[in-house]
């Protein structure tokens, strides 16, 4: 869960948080465009980056290097032209950054120490196209908080990638020079952001008056009628028979997080019968949310488009590559799940089939929350596929204390990840009302409250089966609420458990048949709705792979409950939410090593990012947590629970 790849890529680009520099920088470049042999120091990484060159753009020569649409984290890697930089006298790292491409894009620059897979330290910003941008690595830091400790002396390797970009995606790389003097802390207060994202006033994604501002649409085999003071409406007329499309863009891409819908008005206001597709694009390729409905001659219809996926995210895992992708191991694949509803970069209105003169009238969009989610009212009871199961792990939380017998309400490891801003503490895992709960505050007090463990300004808890339950194969679940507070990271999660037999640091490890799943996962930067699934294997190194998904799609019920759960068999891992699967993945690597259960909540930090002070103190609430077995796979387990 610490180290799930797709949210914390999902929330570094939400934090942007990267100065743009005005000053000069300091210290030598650390490439010329005009050395000899320049590029054989400059390979691609992350998947399909490729024509990479030297360019003059007339501003700047600069190592220019063209993406592949859809390909995760393509960028390039500069390393130095014998042994290492030593960089020890700077603060950090600055590089100048052009986009040559037709849309904004996420831009990240890591540092990274020689010989290591975990000390390095990168930024993320945002750049318009035909813009130019100055993002600094401070040594120490990453997105904007304290990071991995990087040795400034020995630094190996620095690279520049973006997220998945669209078609045409051309970066540059002006300049890369050292900044500053070491031991330099960055200035107090916030740093200077790119926004690049902007909550609407409210729920009006589009709204058409009596004008508009025609620089912000664009058409496809198609024209459009202004709106007047009469029809405040944008009229869409086809030119033929080909699929005719409108499309606006905002100024800036819309954070919609506090929705899960939006809603388009249009009318038919032709003769015959059309088909009309409405749809929202996101900042990342395949990136979108569309629904389609025929509207009748003169009909009038508010046609909804839900952000999350039609049907069922089917997880692929890319091949093992010697060069794996810019963030620790090699990078999953995925069909498309759904918006990214915090960064919604254009809203479009379709004809699929035409007929020549059809005309459509578009009067706005409108983002929205869904009602309530009705669950079934088998969840809970039994897992949502037929088979002989037998309950093995039950929990309702009844009484006013944690089951010792079931619960140790603490991690089996020693000391907060130092980029994390809370510590543990066993206080905080209690027992009310029929739930367990989480407290989440803000508490100076050291971990698990002993003087010789560090210290931190926020306090949390985790609970785990460490020692009491694990379990191979089966189905695992639980009904959750999940806290709201800006700067959370509540999740439900697996871990390897060999028994007691192991050493501690064997006994979790996720390589020789091991591995983390994700059930729920949600930073709650991405909204009430969303949420991550993932599974990790390999370690957390550089053999590190994951597969997953940011973008499931939660509707909590009517007292803001959700039910996760997943199916884990032989070779193939089933997500559930609500009692439907929302993501699959089969692969011979799924894990074959038992599993306990964990959750955990993270305050700030490395994914967490800032936390909101005046929201807390605040719970993660579990009403319940259950596992069933096959009972054909009972003798595997101890006598006592196969009872």
């Amino acid at each position: 869960m610490r180290r799930s790849v797709l949210p914390l890529l999902i929330l570094m680009l939400v934090v942007a948080a990267q100065c743009l520099a005005a000053d000069q920088p300091l210290g030598a470049a650390l490439f010329d465009t005009a050395e000899a042999g320049l590029l054989e120091r400059v390979k691609p990484v992350g998947q399909n980056s490729a024509d990479i060159r030297l360019i003059d753009d007339g501003a700047a020569k600069a190592v220019e290097f063209t993406c592949t649409e859809g390909a995760p984290w393509p960028g390039i890697a500069l390393t130095p032209a014998a042994g290492v930089w030593d960089l020890s006298a700077a603060a950090g790292v600055e590089a100048v950054v052009a986009n040559a491409g037709p849309a904004p894009l996420q831009v990240s620059v890591r540092v990274d120490e020689q010989g290591s897979s975990t000390a390095w330290n990168s930024e993320t910003a945002s750049i318009q196209p035909g813009a130019a941008g100055t993002i600094r690595v401070r040594f120490g830091f990453s997105w904007g908080k304290p990071g991995p400790q990087v040795v400034a002396s020995r630094i190996g390797r620095i690279q520049v990638f973006s997220g998945s970009p669209g078609a045409d995606c051309r970066l540059r790389l002006r300049a890369l020079t050292p900044f500053g003097k070491a031991g330099e802390k960055p200035a107090s207060g916030p740093p200077p952001v790119i926004v690049v994202k902007r909550k609407p006033a409210d729920p009006q994604v589009l709204a058409v008056g009596a004008a508009i501002d025609r620089s912000r649409f664009t058409t496809e085999d198609a024209s459009i009628e202004e709106p007047t003071a009469e029809r405040r409406s944008l009229a869409l007329v086809a030119a033929g028979a080909a699929p005719a499309a409108v499309s606006y863009r905002p100024k800036q891409a819309l954070d919609l997080r506090d929705f899960d819908q939006a809603v388009f008005t249009v009318r038919n206001a032709g003769t015959a019968a059309v088909r009309v597709a409405c749809r929202l694009d996101g900042t990342q390729a395949g990136d979108r949310a569309v629904a389609e409905a025929e509207l009748a001659p003169g009909e009038r219809r508010e046609i909804t488009v839900s952000f999350a996926a039609v049907g069922v995210w089917q997880g692929r895992t890319a091949p093992a590559v010697a060069e794996k992708g810019p963030f620790l191991g090699a990078a999953q694949e995925s069909t498309s799940s759904g918006l990214l509803s915090d960064a919604v970069s254009g809203v479009v209105l379709a004809l699929p089939a035409p007929a020549a003169g059809t005309r459509v009238e578009w009067e706005g969009v409108t983002a929205s929350v869904a009602a309530p989610a009705q669950v079934p009212a088998w969840v809970g009871t039994r897992p949502p596929v037929a088979g002989d199961w037998v309950r093995t792990f039950d929990d309702d939380f009844d009484g006013t204390a944690l089951d010792e017998s079931k619960w140790v309400p603490r991690l089996p490891w020693v000391g907060p990840i130092p980029w994390e801003f809370q510590c543990y503490n066993q206080d905080n895992v209690r027992v009310s009302d029929g739930a367990m709960r989480i407290h989440c505050e803000k508490r100076h007090t050291h971990l698990y409250n002993n003087p010789a463990w560090p210290e931190r300004d926020y306090t949390t808890g985790a609970a785990t089966t460490y020692g009491k339950f694990a379990q191979l194969y089966g189905y695992l679940e639980a009904r959750m609420k999940p806290p709201k507070a800006l700067g959370l990271w509540p999740a439900f999660w697996t871990m390897p458990d060999r028994g007691e037999a192991v050493d501690r640091k064997l006994r979790g490890d996720t390589a020789n048949g091991g591995m983390e799943f994700d059930i729920f996962e949600h930073p709650t930067r991405f909204g009430p709705f969303r949420y991550n699934i993932a599974a990790h294997w390999d370690g957390y190194g550089a053999d590190h792979r994951s597969v997953g998904t940011s973008r499931i799609y939660a509707k909590p019920d009517a007292d803001g409950y959700i039910v996760a759960g997943l199916l884990w068999e032989p070779g193939k891992l089933t997500w559930y939410c609500n009692g439907q699967a929302v993501g699959t993945w089969s692969d011979a690597r799924v894990a074959t090593v038992p599993a306990r259960l964990k959750f955990t909540v993270q305050m700030g930090g490395w994914a967490g990012n800032e936390v909101d002070d005046s929201a807390l103190p605040e719970d993660f609430v579990i009403d319940w947590a259950r596992v069933w077995q096959l009972r054909e796979r009972l003798p595997a387990l101890p006598a006592d629970v196969a009872k």
